[in-house]
């Protein structure tokens, strides 16, 4: 059949289709058309898709069966009419706003980027809006710029998603289950774009993970200018080219693509990629993530998308010292900021200025500095030489001035340094190079070194954070120097450390983390019954001893050993409970957190208020403005000045308040120091913590604990869930008092406070301590 014939067969589009008048044309693509349309009796004004009816991909009729489920939603559109009229399948949606590809568009991008304050917005909306669609059984399967629209009036900081044509449901409607994973070969649906790798490069089935990965890639591409890098030479045409771009976006790492963007972003791709097929994402956890982003950069807490968007506001010193920026690694510089060293390196001043020769007097002086510039040229190829021939660089170029040489040495140097402390010294030698004559022209040979130097500051491995231990000088047994280590960030990517951990140890089991529960209260329940059986015989009617006093040692012994190791099993318990505030004793957000405040409370910690806490001391570990928990003083807070490592520590006879304080500030690293910290620390520093913030961030205010909704450390939202914890402590407290007033304190004393005792020795000190050789952030 020729193509002639072919199209004769399709009649042009009428002007009504139905009830419906068509209007302008908002536009056409492969399975159709979508007109303005207003219905001829009630005037109302709608968006109508059209297709026809024998379309190889009839989007439409898929739409049709998918719009019921997800109609009421927030930022879902009406279905007000559907049907066919001839040949024509229509859909009557509600007619909305611009789509974020034509915002984005008219904002310059994608060579320019979103603002942040906007793509946070989208975020928190858009992952709303597919929370919405998930929790009715829908995937969505083609997330991109064109399916996003701003709602209409008085709706136009409401987006919307659209465009349903590749959707699907992934509970299946007969057995109510999860659509079963498969590695049969299947045709490839959804964008280039922003499509999972898994879906797009691997071929796999879609599941809830792959729509929030495909809107991860969404923001970066938002954030990014030019956008992201296998968008850049448009929609392959060929299967080559199609092939080039799946490889590119497979190479790509989360690392890789969030340079320069908040690290929220990165973290985000990359729990998205984390997550099993049939695992539930957390929702809220992100909105929230995105929505304090937005308030850390002065947007706002809102989740409107208003657009043209406000300029940020400009946080106050307070607030912005409670909200500090977060940034991926410490030591890295954003391209901006070297940008600007570089370029004030490059337009470095060089020398006094330069006087007018157009005075004889200035001519003579010129020729002066020019002979004496002579010599010291004559004298830095002599040095050159030596260098050159105590160098590993083989035959140079004997071409290059003396300058150049010395330049190009600096610039292998910066390559093979690998700390801060070096490239500084560099750039001091560079500086002084610069100055050695009066030529003031950045040569190759200078870029050289500056291109050496941008790579190494933007090297994440090039951060040493030093560590100091105390020798005494081998010279003078009375002097005590400051030996300096270092500690080098390893270069591990994440995933490189998630790969080799078993895939087997990623997967939530109710059962499994309940039998590790109960089995650990049967041990214990069986320590018990043992000990008080062998309590029994220490009777001198029963067993006769060789003295008195051996009796009541023999009780202690037996006790004590009972208290150890119902300890030791409690710390069990509190490896459970601990699991299920990460939401890892099962699949259910519900179980993990009803068995965690049940266990947590059993064992006096306020559930909630720690797992908040919590999961920020684990995003943030070691960092000094964000950790929660295990935050050491710095030598500003204990009232000394910044620490010189030149000087030698004499210690003398007399002891000031300073050389107390240095001290002590010394002894925080040294083992009898340490044990005495964890002492402290286990014995009151727990209770202290969760009460007065003790060994917390130092910048919260006064009044700051675990037990107050209001604290800085919890949003508005979680004040229920602090209240919650609040109760479990109180039903702890009572059971406490009720039992000591029911058996006596020495009972209650030996059968439950000393186990709980050894309980938070153990974990505390042996398992969740950190190590003293961890470097810390400055924020």
């Amino acid at each position: 059949m020729s193509e002639s014939d072919s199209s004769k067969e399709i009649p042009p589009i009428p002007q009504r289709i139905g009830n419906w008048w068509l209007g302008r044309n908002l536009g056409s693509g492969y399975s159709g058309s979508i007109f303005e349309a207003t219905h001829v009796h009630s005037r109302q004004v709608v968006a109508l898709k059209v297709q026809h009816v024998g379309h190889e991909c009839p989007t439409n009729r898929y739409e049709r069966h998918l719009y019921p489920l997800l109609q009421g939603g927030l930022g879902m559109p009406t279905l007000w009419d559907s049907g066919v009229f001839g040949c024509w399948d229509y859909l009557a949606i509600d007619l909305l706003g611009a789509s974020l590809d034509n915002i984005n568009r008219k904002m310059g991008g994608p060579i320019q980027a979103l603002d942040l304050g906007s793509v946070c917005c989208i975020a928190m909306q858009m992952i709303a809006r597919l929370e919405t669609m998930h929790a009715r059984g829908v995937l969505h399967r083609d997330i991109q710029l064109g399916n996003t629209v701003v709602g209409p009036s008085p709706h136009e900081k409401t987006l919307y998603m659209i465009d349903f044509g590749f959707s699907k449901r992934y509970i299946d409607p007969h057995t109510r289950r999860h659509i079963p994973d498969s590695k049969a070969k299947r045709d490839f649906i959804g964008n280039y774009w922003f499509s999972s790798v898994n879906v797009h490069c691997r071929g796999k089935v879609p599941s809830r993970r792959d729509d929030l990965e495909a809107a991860a890639l969404m923001f970066i591409h938002l954030l990014t200018p030019r956008g992201l890098a296998w968008t850049r030479n448009g929609v392959p045409k060929t299967d080559d080219a199609h092939e080039r771009l799946k490889q590119q976006k497979r190479r790509a790492t989360p690392e890789s693509l969030c340079r320069n963007i908040p690290v929220e972003f990165e973290e985000f791709l990359r729990y998205c990629r984390s997550l099993k097929f049939a695992e539930q994402p957390d929702y809220e956890r992100w909105i929230e993530e995105f929505r304090e982003l937005k308030i850390e950069y002065g947007y706002g807490d809102s989740d409107d998308f208003v657009w043209p968007p406000p300029k940020p506001q400009v946080l106050p010193a307070e607030v912005a010292a409670m909200s500090p920026r977060r940034i991926r690694t410490p030591g890295v510089v954003e391209p901006q900021a070297m940008a600007g060293i570089l370029n004030g390196l490059t337009n470095l001043n060089l020398a006094e200025d330069r006087k007018i020769l157009g005075d004889r007097k200035n001519v003579e002086d010129a020729v002066r500095s020019a002979q004496a510039d002579l010599q010291l040229d004559s004298a830095v190829t002599k040095i050159t030489e030596v260098i050159e021939l105590s160098s590993d660089s083989g035959n140079g170029d004997r071409n290059v001035t003396p300058k150049a040489q010395r330049l190009i040495q600096l610039a292998r140097r910066t390559s093979n340094a690998i700390d801060n402390a070096a490239l500084s010294k560099l750039v001091w030698e560079f500086i002084d190079v610069m100055k050695s004559n009066s030529g003031r022209t950045l040569t190759k040979e200078g870029s050289a070194f500056l291109d050496a130097l941008y790579k190494q500051l933007a090297d994440p491995s090039v951060f040493v954070t030093p560590m100091r231990r105390a020798i005494m000088s081998p010279e003078d047994s009375s002097v005590t120097v400051v030996e300096q280590g270092t500690f080098v960030v390893p270069d591990i990517p994440v995933k490189e450390l998630l790969d080799a951990i078993p895939a087997h140890c990623f997967k939530r089991s109710a059962i499994r983390s309940g039998a590790y529960a109960v089995w650990d209260m049967i041990v214990i329940a069986g320590i018990y019954k043992t000990a008080t059986y062998l309590d029994s015989f220490i009777d001198p009617a029963i067993v006769a001893l060789p003295h008195p006093a051996l009796y009541p040692f023999a009780r202690f012994s037996l006790w004590s050993l009972y208290g150890f190791f119902t300890g030791l099993f409690a710390t069990g318990l509190w490896v459970v409970a601990h699991e299920c505030g990460h939401q890892a004793f099962s699949e259910s957000k519900f179980i993990n957190n009803t068995v965690g405040w049940i266990l947590h409370s059993g064992l006096g910690v306020p559930y909630h208020s720690w797992r908040i806490t919590h999961a920020k001391h684990h995003a943030s570990t070691g960092h000094m403005t964000q950790d929660q928990v295990f935050v050491p003083p710095t030598r500003s807070d204990l009232g000394l000045p910044p620490l010189d490592l030149s000087r030698e520590d004499r210690l003398g006879s007399r002891v000031t308040e300073d050389v107390k304080k240095e001290l002590w500030e010394a002894l925080g690293d040294s083992p009898i120091g340490a044990v005495l910290g964890s002492a402290t620390y286990l014995l009151g520093g727990w209770p202290a913590y969760i009460i007065t913030n003790a060994s917390g961030q130092r910048r919260y205010p006064k009044g700051t604990n675990h037990f107050k909704p209001s604290s800085v450390m919890f949003k508005p939202q979680q004040y229920m869930d602090i209240i919650i914890s609040d109760l479990g402590i109180i039903l702890w407290l009572a059971a406490i008092t009720y039992s000591i007033y029911r058996f006596g304190f020495s009972t209650v004393f030996r059968l439950y406070l000393v186990p709980y005792l050894w309980y938070v020795q153990l974990p505390e000190c042996y398992i969740h301590q950190l190590t003293r050789y961890l470097p810390y952030a400055q924020g």
